[in-house]
């Protein structure tokens, strides 16, 4: 299930990355959500949805509901996972 999610790390790292993770994600769908209150500028749906993503190899539901999106919206998602892994491919 965590195919593609990259390498898998030292078991000493892993719980430091993903709590690194957690925090990260968290933070930035607090920040995403502050900003898109009416009157503070800047790009609260994005920075939100980018939190998501942080979150996304960590969280079980947050996979499931991202695959369901990508089968009901697949004109939105594909361009996403396109971008995604053309970045991949450039790290490696």
């Amino acid at each position: 299930m965590t195919e593609g999610l990259g390498p898998q790390r030292s078991s000493r790292s892993r719980p430091v990355t993903r709590i690194a993770r957690w925090v990260g994600g968290v933070a930035l769908i607090v920040l995403g959500l502050a900003l898109s209150v009416p009157g503070i500028p800047g790009p609260g749906i994005i920075v939100l949805l980018l939190g998501v993503f942080v979150l996304l190899p960590e969280s079980p539901w947050l996979r499931k509901k991202y695959a369901a999106l990508k089968r009901r919206y697949p004109r939105i998602i594909g361009p996403i996972e396109r971008r995604l892994r053309k970045s991949r491919d450039r790290a490696a």
